[in-house]
C-alpha cells in the first residue's frame, strides 16, 4: 500500500513534494523523505525501520521538528501520528519559499567541483575528508570507508563555516551529505569561490 492510498490515521494529509530531513528513532538517526503532511499525521520514507508505537522525531529544518508515534509501517515508510496538532499548510508555506528560492536560482541543481581538504566531524570523531562537489544543499565527499547512510556529520566547508548535515549515502569511499542548512543562498559566497 502506497503513502497516498489510505492508511490508518492517513485522512486530512497533505501529498507534498518530497522533503529531506533528518530522523530519530530509538536512539538511531537517518535520513528521511517527507511524503505527505496533515495536522495529525505525517507519512515518511525512511531506511530505519521503527516499530509500531514508537516514539519519532523528524527535523523538517533547523527550526522544525516534529514528533509523532508510529501507527503503521511497511518496508521503507512509516505513518506517524503528531504528539500535538499543527497547521500543516502554514507550516509547508513556510518551509516552502527557502525551496522556491533554490529553484528559481537553480542552486540546487549548480555543483561546484572542487578537490579540497575539508574537515569532517561525527560519531567516529574529527577527520580531513576530499570535498569533491558543492551544492547549497549538499556535498560529495571522499572518505575512509567508515562512514555510513544516515550518519549525522558536520563539515568544516571553510575557516568559520560549518555545516550540519546527514550521510544520505555512502559507496566505495565516496558518499552524498545533505546540508541540513542548505546554505540559504550561499551568503559567504563559499560554492563560488570553490
Amino acid at each position: 500500500m502506497r503513502h497516498d492510498e489510505q492508511q490508518p490515521g492517513a485522512a486530512g494529509l497533505r501529498i507534498t513534494e518530497p522533503r529531506a530531513g533528518r530522523v530519530l528513532a530509538g536512539g538511531t538517526s537517518g535520513l528521511a523523505r517527507l511524503l505527505s503532511l496533515g495536522d495529525e499525521a505525517m507519512v515518511i520514507a525512511t531506511r530505519l525501520q521503527p516499530h509500531l508505537g514508537e516514539q519519532v522525531t523528524v527535523d523538517l529544518s533547523d527550526e522544525c521538528s516534529l514528533t509523532g508515534t508510529v501507527i503503521w509501517t511497511q518496508p521503507g515508510e512509516c505513518g506517524l501520528c503528531l504528539a500535538a496538532p499543527i497547521d500543516s499548510a502554514a507550516l509547508l508555506q513556510r518551509l516552502a519559499p527557502k525551496r522556491a528560492r533554490e529553484r528559481a536560482v537553480g542552486e540546487h541543481r549548480r555543483r561546484r567541483p572542487s578537490d579540497t581538504p575539508v574537515v569532517m566531524l561525527s560519531e567516529l570523531g574529527q577527520q580531513i575528508v576530499r570535498l569533491r562537489d558543492l551544492t547549497p544543499g549538499g556535498a560529495r565527499i571522499v572518505h575512509d570507508g567508515r562512514f555510513l547512510p544516515g550518519m549525522a556529520v558536520k563539515l568544516q566547508i571553510a575557516p568559520g563555516i560549518e555545516r550540519p548535515g546527514i550521510l544520505s549515502w555512502s559507496r566505495d569511499g565516496i558518499a552524498g551529505v545533505v546540508l541540513g542548512d542548505a546554505m540559504d543562498g550561499d551568503p559567504q559566497g563559499v560554492v563560488t569561490r570553490m
